[in-house]
């Protein structure tokens, strides 16, 4: 790799890349940070980099704390999704329904924006002489208009796979034939790929033992990473008490439950109290979690908060004693995007997880806070008792290779061996 950095050294500016994203800056979902982080990196290797999205109309969150970089085109989306229709709420959630179903769209529930974005990634690629294609998913009709670009425009394709797109099972496949479209316009695409990325290395392997005969591209990974929050001025959680603080909202196997039983029990011991604990969730809590709460009798430990920006939210996790994060059984190929966050800030982690998952993995090789198996409720008592009681330091060493210019530059390194 270092003698393809080294011949290519006086040709940086002749790599011309367009980055696929659905999801980008100002979107505050998890999917718009990878790109939203790298774009502005790798603008700093190649100058003429151009992002095809779509128009923020489409959004479902917003965060405008968050930068990038790049020139970004913005496209429409028909239809739109979600299908949305002012007071036809019966209406609305058919149509979606049918929608999402796949008895209308083959592709994903995103296919609006296919011909849009080739039509204008076409004229982004003619203008200006883009020889290099990033496509990111999911959502994976990113990869089909990169595919065509490919295949229309002879440009050099990457695929970039923060999730896998057939190799999972989704209620979405439940309909075979969109499972078995999928499956062959995925084959296709790797086929005609110059470079694979995933974000994992368990991804990357699952994917190799499925598909691996299918595509003769050199495979990579690069995780999602941090931009170090050291610096960041902490904002209190509250003096004198131990604040736990879990960022997201609760669904599917990512279980409230999962910490309030061994909260009560910490409770019921004395160790700790409304007056020298304090457990924070930033996110919306369902009305069944508001119920369990009062059950396990934690009103007065477990607290409420809105969701707030990415860089207030990196400010309130600094000043924390404990850092939650959960991966559900589903997806353990994963790492979630917490992680990487609670990393910048160097807080005491505590991860509950599916035995060999890629998330357990990681936290055994960086030291910064203990792992439970998410299947063992003892497990998880055992592990969030020992942190309270222990207080340890932890050195997060080994956290490096997650930051983000790292991992930049070992992508500037996959583009320039193209």
């Amino acid at each position: 790799m270092t003698s393809i950095i080294k011949n290519n050294s006086n040709s940086n500016n002749s790599k011309k890349i367009l980055i696929i994203s659905y999801y980008f800056a100002p979107g505050g979902t998890v999917g718009a940070k990878r790109f939203t982080f790298l774009s502005k990196i790798l603008q700093e290797q190649f100058p003429e980099l151009y992002v095809l999205t779509v128009k923020e109309k489409y959004l479902t969150s917003r965060d405008n704390s968050l930068s990038s970089g790049g020139e970004i085109h913005r496209v429409a989306m028909y239809p739109p999704f979600p299908i949305q229709m002012k007071n036809q709420i019966i209406i609305e959630k058919i149509c979606n329904r049918l929608w999402t179903n796949g008895y209308f769209c083959l592709i994903d529930p995103y296919s609006g924006w296919i011909l849009p974005g080739l039509i204008r990634g076409l004229k982004i690629v003619k203008a200006k002489k883009i020889n290099t294609v990033i496509a990111t998913g999911p959502p994976f009709s990113t990869m089909v208009i990169g595919l065509l670009l490919k295949s229309i425009a002879n440009v050099s394709l990457i695929l970039d796979y923060r999730d896998p797109w057939t190799n999972i099972d989704l209620k979405f496949y439940n309909n075979k034939f969109v499972k078995k479209t999928n499956t062959l316009l995925e084959i296709v695409a790797i086929k005609n790929a110059s470079a694979i990325v995933f974000n994992t290395h368990n991804m990357k392997d699952n994917f190799l033992k499925s598909f691996g005969t299918y595509t003769k591209a050199v495979t990579h990974v690069i995780t999602n990473g941090f931009h170090t929050a050291e610096n960041i001025q902490p904002l209190s959680l509250g003096n004198k008490k131990i604040n736990m603080v879990y960022a997201g909202v609760f669904y599917g196997e990512r279980k409230i439950s999962l910490l309030l039983e061994p909260l009560s029990r910490l409770l019921e011991e004395g160790l700790i109290s409304k007056d020298n604990f304090c457990f924070h969730i930033f996110g919306t809590l369902k009305n069944s979690d508001k119920e369990a709460i009062k059950e396990y009798n934690l009103q007065g430990i477990v607290k409420e908060h809105l969701q707030v920006p990415h860089n207030h939210l990196l400010q309130l996790l600094r000043s924390a004693n404990i850092l939650v994060l959960i991966i559900s059984k589903k997806m353990s190929y994963s790492v979630s995007y917490k992680f990487y966050d609670y990393l910048s800030v160097k807080r005491p982690i505590f991860a509950i997880v599916p035995e060999k998952s890629q998330m357990q993995k990681i936290m055994n090789q960086i030291d910064c806070g203990r792992s439970a198996n998410i299947d063992n409720p003892e497990s998880i008592y055992q592990n969030l008792r020992a942190m309270l009681l222990n207080k340890r330091e932890y050195s997060f060493s080994g956290s490096d290779q997650y930051a983000w210019d790292e991992l930049g530059r070992k992508y500037s390194e996959i583009i320039r061996s193209l």
